[in-house]
């Protein structure tokens, strides 16, 4: 009677494991950071500077446990990756299209260099402005812009000189890039759901948790704050 109770108790403590999942089985939704640069105005991706912003990015997520794509290795046999200038269409398409691992969730943003020149100098800032889409119901989840947290001194006359602008942009592209990820680590950890069903297997389980995580991301007057 005894070996019996004990089979009896072990299935239904199985049971319990296969309805309530443990958090450690959720799975992270696959985030796919792209450049967006149709805009002649934007810095193109296929710059450093703009390297070093989406590095800060993908570095920012992945410490606040987020798993990023990186887009050159999950695309690298079937597109170019020397094309700058991509529109919107083109880069959902191309996240569409990756299925190792499929994407969940797409960040797409542009960085706008801004310089403006006084009497003593020539003062220089960033704004990087951007989109989070859901890549299943082809659904813009939110929008995010930050700035650098203030203006920077540069040189007199540096807005008229390339090598300058790029030297200074280059210098202070990772802080942009590091301000863009907090923001947006804040905010995706605040919006993300959990949601299993305790009628779906464990393996269905696990998937549903990325796909709850990934589709119901929500901004609401978003702010780097």
């Amino acid at each position: 009677m005894k070996y019996v109770f004990t089979i009896a108790l072990s299935c239904f403590s199985l049971l319990v494991c296969a309805a309530y999942p443990a958090p450690s089985m959720a799975v992270e939704p696959n985030i796919l950071i792209m450049g967006e640069d149709w805009d002649e105005d934007t810095i193109p991706r296929k710059s450093q500077i703009f390297e070093r912003v989406i590095d800060a990015v993908a570095g920012q997520l992945n410490k606040a446990g987020f798993k990023v794509i990186e887009e050159t290795m999950a695309t690298n046999d079937s597109f170019s990756q020397d094309k700058v200038r991509r529109t919107n269409s083109e880069l959902f398409k191309i996240a569409k299209a990756i299925q190792t691992p499929p994407i969940d969730a797409v960040i797409t943003f542009k960085v706008y260099p801004y310089f403006k020149a006084d009497n003593a100098t020539t003062w220089m800032n960033a704004r990087a402005a951007g989109r989070l889409l859901n890549v299943s119901t082809n659904t813009v989840l939110g929008t995010f812009e930050v700035t650098l947290p203030e203006e920077i001194a540069t040189e007199p006359d540096c807005h008229k000189n390339r090598a300058c602008a790029i030297k200074y942009m280059g210098n202070h592209s990772r802080n942009l890039g590091q301000e863009l990820g907090s923001a947006l680590a804040i905010k995706l950890k605040r919006a993300t759901v959990r949601n299993v069903s305790a009628n779906a297997s464990k393996s269905a389980g696990v998937k549903n948790a990325a796909l709850a995580l990934a589709y119901k991301f929500t901004f609401d007057n978003f702010d780097a704050s």
